[in-house]
């Protein structure tokens, strides 16, 4: 289903090949240690904006996580600036993200079992899945494709923000782009929007969750932060070498409730042993990270 609706373009559900290597690459190169410094204030800025917000009415906190997660993302790697919950390009991008859940929830779908019954025609009884799909992929199309078209459209303009993901590779590339190096950016530009929306605001979620429920752990932090920072500014990305009880309170908080506490199922190109059991080829492998993660030998020795 997630193929018929669109949400299989993505390099997180690309088999390993050269257009997966390709799209990999097009990110690594924006998001390597040495890049991804040069998005640290705007990190820093929308993070004052979201605390002052909760400040001022405390009640909107997933909509307001949303957003400034939503801000940075949509800077990032496309040079736009989302200036309210109800940006068009923000709300498709979330509408996507949906839909990549509905498409990829294991067992839901018929298809995903008998992948035959893509080809059957769309007016035969039980065929609503296909209908389903086809609105999908347009939704998913068009979230994928929108803001990359105004980035390129805009460059010239000086309305684009810069830096970002799609202006640098197409910087790089210049006239010379194929239609197919095209699609690898649309696609990578996509990946990085989805993942990034759905799994920061989760993890900002889970922290506020993990301080309400573990007041003396937040008091040690806000101690902590007190002592280092002092009462006159915010902590900023460049504090936390400083800050070793908060970093390692974020580390907890990613182990203790993943955004994805499930993996993507990979299937093995080869033959393979994992722990004496011997795994043939084309064997589906779903990494489970919770188990991983509660495993109390690994976590507290």
């Amino acid at each position: 289903m997630a193929t018929l609706s669109g949400s299989a373009h993505g390099f997180g559900l690309q088999p390993y090949n050269e257009n997966w290597r390709q799209q990999r690459k097009i990110v690594a190169q924006d998001f390597s240690p040495s890049e991804v410094c040069r998005y640290y204030s705007l990190q820093e800025t929308e993070a004052r904006k979201l605390v002052h917000g909760l400040l001022d009415d405390p009640n909107t906190l997933a909509r307001q996580t949303q957003l400034r997660i939503g801000v940075i993302i949509f800077r990032i790697v496309y040079g736009y600036y989302v200036t309210d919950e109800n940006d068009p390009f923000l709300a498709a991008g979330l509408t996507r993200i949906e839909i990549f859940s509905k498409s990829t929830a294991s067992g839901a779908w018929t298809v995903d079992v008998l992948p035959i019954l893509r080809y059957i025609p769309s007016w035969l009884p039980g065929s609503g899945f296909l209908q389903i799909a086809k609105q999908w992929r347009k939704t998913v199309m068009a979230a994928a494709w929108d803001p990359y078209l105004w980035c390129k459209k805009n460059l010239a303009t000086g309305t684009v923000l810069l830096p970002n993901l799609c202006a640098q590779y197409l910087a790089e590339v210049d006239e010379t782009m194929s239609e197919e190096q095209e699609e690898r950016l649309v696609w990578a530009a996509a990946s990085v929007m989805g993942g990034g929306l759905d799994t920061n605001t989760s993890s900002i979620l889970t922290f506020f969750l993990a301080m309400i429920l573990n007041p003396s752990v937040q008091r040690k932090a806000q101690e902590e932060i007190d002592r280092v920072i002092g009462p006159d500014r915010l902590p900023v990305i460049q504090d936390r070498a400083s800050l070793p009880y908060l970093r390692g309170l974020i580390t907890e908080v990613f182990r203790w409730h993943p955004a994805a506490p499930i993996g993507f199922p990979h299937e093995l190109t080869q033959d393979d042993i994992y722990d004496g059991i011997h795994l043939p080829k084309g064997s589906v492998v779903i990494p489970n990270a919770w188990q991983v993660f509660f495993t109390v030998w690994i976590w507290r020795r």
